[in-house]
């Protein structure tokens, strides 16, 4: 909901990964009782997921991004889990995104 937040999700995420974050954030959007900001968390160095063990249905899907103005980088990646009949058909997907 602030500046102050968001700097120590960073360090929370750079101190479980061991590697550096870097985010974007909005001013404060709300009412007057009430405001948040609009925030993009990305991991500074992204790599391509390859599925050796063949454990989704659909790769991982990542691009990274540089600006021609900065120089600046941003990575993005997605991933389409199975949906199946139930929650059985999907979680070994879904686990199989926690581990590296």
């Amino acid at each position: 909901m602030n500046e102050q937040g968001l700097t120590k999700l960073e360090v929370a995420l750079e101190k479980q990964t061991g590697e550096s974050w870097s985010s974007f954030a909005s001013h404060a959007i709300g009412s007057n009782a009430y405001k948040e900001l609009y925030i993009f968390v990305w991991r500074d160095k992204a790599v391509v997921y390859m599925d050796r063990g063949n454990r989704f249905i659909r790769e991982l899907f990542s691009a990274r991004f540089k600006s021609l103005r900065d120089g600046s980088e941003l990575a993005l990646a997605t991933v389409h889990i199975l949906y199946g009949d139930g929650v059985s058909d999907c979680t070994p997907e879904l686990r199989a995104v926690n581990r590296p």
